[in-house]
């Protein structure tokens, strides 16, 4: 099973789960760019690096949902 194939399902949930995680990237950077900028991106590191294992749990969760093989 290739989770980066876009014809399947597996797959476009793949693709989904990296641009989401994308836009929460983006949005941690200019968040850390703002006038916060001094407690903006280590706060912002520690929130990834909390979210990030719940997330792919959850990922793994969401993609093997119902398979029987």
């Amino acid at each position: 099973m290739n989770p980066f194939n876009l014809q399947s399902t597996v797959g476009q949930k793949t693709w989904w789960g990296v641009f989401l995680y994308g836009l929460l990237w983006l949005s941690g950077v200019w968040f850390s760019k703002s006038e916060w900028v001094l407690w903006g991106l280590p706060l912002w590191f520690v929130l990834a690096g909390v979210l990030a294992p719940v997330c792919l749990m959850l990922y793994v969760i969401w993609v093997f949902r119902g398979r029987d093989d």
